[in-house]
């Protein structure tokens, strides 16, 4: 029994951090922020250090957001704002097309 209750908490848990997770980091808004990050720090940084520049896009927006990095990475990969940065460096275009 402890079992089958430690299982619906912890998915009542999952739910509502994904709710929580959708009030705070909406989507229509990261992707506003997201492009003009990216282009800024392609000028300074070139396309040398991809997980560089993704890594400092997270965590200029969990700043922002006054979130954690954590938190704000796991929203990226979520919404695949992830692959969507990487994919971009990697054809090394000048900026990110949202």
């Amino acid at each position: 029994m402890h079992r089958r209750i430690s299982g619906v908490y912890h998915r009542l848990e999952s739910e509502a951090d994904k709710f929580a997770s959708a009030i705070l980091l909406p989507r229509s808004q990261l992707i506003q922020h997201v492009p003009a990050l990216y282009t800024g720090l392609v000028k300074i940084f070139g396309f040398k250090e991809p997980d560089l520049i993704l890594n400092k896009i997270i965590s200029n927006l969990a700043s922002q957001y006054k979130v954690s990095y954590r938190a704000m990475n796991i929203r990226f990969e979520k919404l695949k704002i992830t692959n969507l940065v990487m994919e971009a460096l990697h054809y090394k275009l000048p900026y990110l097309d949202t």
